[in-house]
């Protein structure tokens, strides 16, 4: 560890989640007890340390709500100062809590790990995007045109959802959706009834015809308890309605009704 390094701040109670940065501004020292144990001793246990510089904390009433899950991300969290070296999964990292957090986070990234996210960005650009990206996204746009509060990638315990809608930003998620193109719907379902048991939410399982059978024979047997509270769209269905949502937006816009 040297100054001018990235501190990552993992919460492993009540949350699971990072909840700050920080950089490591010098390494000292020292024979202050500091810690309980230290001053139950009389004298410093741990007498190397660290100054650091606060780049982005989280206030405890946030934690639950805007924590970043690293579950997927191969994050270490062991107890004690964990090394990450991987560049694309401090890149990973960096990028999800810029995104969930809407501030910029490039400048804690050091250089060789700013090429790999130039990298792959081209590569998304280039990359023609998937059914699954593409009904995400629209699925998103909804959301906003419907004045709702849309998230994607959100966080439930040791999954992420979709896509979520809220009503207000500090409130529950309202709406979940899962979009299964060729995935695998029991899971999707899994997902989802836990949603409904954690937060009473309205269910969205999003599929293409192929699976439709499936996910209705799914819903009916080992899903009945949400049977009332889930709905199946077609991603037909979502391309229908992002394109009516955008007609009636620019119909209100050259009309003067926005």
């Amino acid at each position: 560890m040297a100054p001018g390094d990235v501190l990552a701040i993992y919460a492993s109670k009540p949350v699971s989640r990072i909840v700050g940065f920080a950089k490591v501004k010098d390494k000292l020292v020292e024979e202050t007890a500091l810690w309980a144990d230290e001053q139950k001793a009389g004298k410093a246990l741990y007498p190397l340390r660290i100054t650091f510089t606060v780049e982005k904390m989280l206030e405890p009433n946030a934690l639950q709500k805007d924590g970043v899950f690293v579950g997927d991300l191969n994050v270490p969290t062991f107890r004690s100062l964990n090394p990450m070296i991987d560049r694309n999964i401090i890149a990973a990292l960096l990028e999800r809590a810029a995104s969930q957090w809407k501030i910029k986070l490039e400048h804690l990234m050091p250089p060789e790990v700013a090429v790999t996210v130039r990298k792959r960005r081209k590569r998304e650009v280039e990359t023609p995007p998937t059914l699954h990206t593409k009904i995400r996204d629209m699925l998103i746009q909804i959301g906003e045109m419907e004045n709702r509060v849309p998230l994607k990638q959100y966080p439930m315990d040791d999954h992420l959802l979709d896509v979520v809608w809220k009503r207000i930003e500090t409130g529950n998620p309202a709406y979940v959706f899962e979009i299964q193109v060729g995935g695998d719907i029991y899971q999707a379902l899994v997902k989802l009834k836990h949603a409904f048991d954690l937060w009473n939410s309205d269910l969205f399982l999003v599929l293409t015809e192929k699976d439709l059978s499936m996910a209705r024979q799914l819903i009916n047997g080992a899903f009945h308890e949400i049977k009332e509270r889930i709905r199946i769209l077609l991603a037909t269905d979502v391309e229908r309605l992002h394109r009516l949502h955008r007609q009636i937006a620019k119909v209100k816009k050259e009309t003067g009704l926005r």
